[in-house]
């Protein structure tokens, strides 16, 4: 769980990192608002897909024009829309070579990052298999008592608690089972889908502020350099 967890928080670092390199490097506010945007969506993309959500979170949806949410909509891997559309975008931006290299790995490894989640997903124990080890366990539990009552193990007002108790050990072990198997519903990917959010709307804000800091001390060295 703690690994699977990690992975998310991996990605949204990368999905942070990606969204400073563009703010960075791309110079054409249309462009690096539409970078913005469809980053956003990102991580409500991967919660959609990994959640087997029927519709896109309405926060997200919101963030993309008419246009753009009909062909996420239309398609059967929204993350896939996405990336495709960062790349589109990254290669719009004309940017130099090096740069271009730099934010294409950063991209590379969000999209493995999206796709490590979506393996975990798949890679479940398959439900018919599931179904019959819950049977199993309910049957056990079922005839426990009648066991418990022939093998004649002491006074009998220890036969209940002792048959309650070992039941609910099995049954909870079984749905931990269950739930490290799919362990997303338990996380809060609301939560982190939303602070994605919030962290990118600051970048530019940040980015902003450290320039025209920048721009007063080297205003300053020359002051200073002139006296």
């Amino acid at each position: 769980m703690e690994g699977r967890s990690r992975r998310l928080w991996e990605m949204l670092f990368t999905q942070y990192f990606l969204y400073s390199q563009a703010v960075s490097y791309i110079e054409d506010p249309e462009l690096l608002g539409a970078y913005r945007r469809f980053l956003s969506v990102y991580p409500f993309a991967v919660k959609q897909a990994v959640l087997d959500e029927p519709e896109l979170d309405p926060k997200a949806a919101a963030m993309l024009l008419p246009k753009e949410l009909a062909v996420y909509q239309q398609s059967k891997k929204g993350i896939q829309v996405i990336m495709t559309k960062l790349n589109l975008l990254s290669n719009a931006a004309q940017l130099n070579t090096a740069r271009m290299l730099a934010m294409e790995a950063t991209v590379v490894e969000l999209w493995a990052n999206a796709g490590t989640c979506i393996s975990i997903k798949g890679q479940a124990l398959p439900y018919g298999l599931s179904l019959i080890s819950l049977g199993f366990v309910q049957i056990w539990c079922t005839l426990l008592p009648l066991a418990l009552n022939n093998a004649d193990p002491g006074p009998e007002f220890i036969r209940l608690p002792a048959t309650a108790l070992i039941t609910l050990v099995l049954l909870g072990v079984d749905e931990v089972a269950t739930q490290l198997e799919q362990p997303f519903p338990m996380l809060p990917l609301d939560f982190l889908s939303n602070a994605c959010m919030a962290d990118i709307g600051r970048v530019e804000q940040e980015a902003a502020e450290l320039e025209d800091h920048i721009s007063c001390t080297r205003s300053g060295h020359v002051k200073h350099s002139l006296e």
